[in-house]
Order: C-alpha cells, then structure tokens, then sequence
C-alpha cells in the first residue's frame, strides 16, 4: 500500500480544509514549510512510512537534504539537541512513528515541497500561557531554518511519475 505513487491522489475525498491546503501547495509551489506538533521534542524528516509498512527508516531521495534541515533546527534549540531518545535531535519518520498519509510526504512528493514535521514541545497540549515560553524556545530554530534555506543552493526535485524507486 505505497499510496503516494499513483496518479490519483483522491483530493475530492478530503475534508474542504485540507482539499484547500493541498490546491494551495500545487498552486503557490513552495520550497520548504514545517507543521509544528507538540508531544515530543525532535525534527521529523520523510518518508514517514515504509513501502512494507514496518517500523525501520526509510529515506527518500532527498533524504541527506532533510537530514540538514532538520539538524540546523535541533542544533539551534538546546533541549532538542541534547535528546537522549533522539539522536542529534533529529529523526526519520518512518523509523520513529509511521504514519501514512501525512501532510509532510504529501507536500514533498505533490508539491515538491520541503517539509520538516517539528515537534517543538513536550506537552502535547500546552496551556496558552506556557506558549510564549515554547515560541522562545524555538524562535531562533525557525529562523536559523529560514535562512539555512536560503543558503542550500540547490534542492534535488524530483519527479515521483518517472520514480520507479
């Protein structure tokens, strides 16, 4: 079940919110986005599933890019970078919890579309007074992000209809 390969990617069987981010990416053409999630602390890069669907890290073929983008997040964070559960603060997807249809491979794969998965806190539901204190904390994070985009000089597109992987 590698459901991203395939010419059809049902978009009118999405909720109206999410058939409206996925017209977006395609139409504005993106070069890097982040979905912030809290619940863990760590930089998540794709694939976030494996063709098998077992838990092992599965990289894609931009993986040695993802893996720099995530490392430049964890490596301004401090807690991030010092995770013992996280090597380097940084993670594969698929290797640490599976998911398939996710919006990170959706973005890279349909919108050519760098995204990281950022898990910026540990408390999955913090409480709005504790947000000031999770935005300090991954402030410089995101804007070290930013500007390493700048700085990649050239991302390895790919077109997935030609990848027989």
């Amino acid at each position: 079940c590698w459901q991203f390969f395939t010419n059809n990617d049902e978009i009118n069987y999405r909720q109206p919110e999410t058939r409206a981010i996925m017209n977006w990416v395609k139409q504005e053409h993106f070069t890097a986005s982040a979905s912030l999630h809290g619940g863990a602390l760590v930089a998540n890069y794709p694939w976030d599933g494996s063709r098998d669907q077992s838990k092992q890290y599965y990289g894609c073929p931009d993986d040695k890019t993802f893996r720099y983008m995530a490392s430049v997040y964890s490596q301004s964070h401090y807690n991030m970078s010092l995770s013992k559960e996280f090597k380097g603060g940084i993670t594969n997807g698929a290797f640490w919890y599976p998911i398939y249809g996710g919006m990170q491979d959706w973005n890279y794969i349909h919108g050519g579309c760098f995204e990281l998965t950022l898990e910026i806190s540990d408390v999955k539901w913090p409480k709005a007074a504790e947000l000031p204190v999770i935005w300090e904390q991954n402030r410089m994070s995101m804007l070290n992000l930013a500007a390493s985009l700048v700085k990649v000089r050239h991302f390895h597109r790919i077109h997935f209809f030609h990848w027989k992987g």
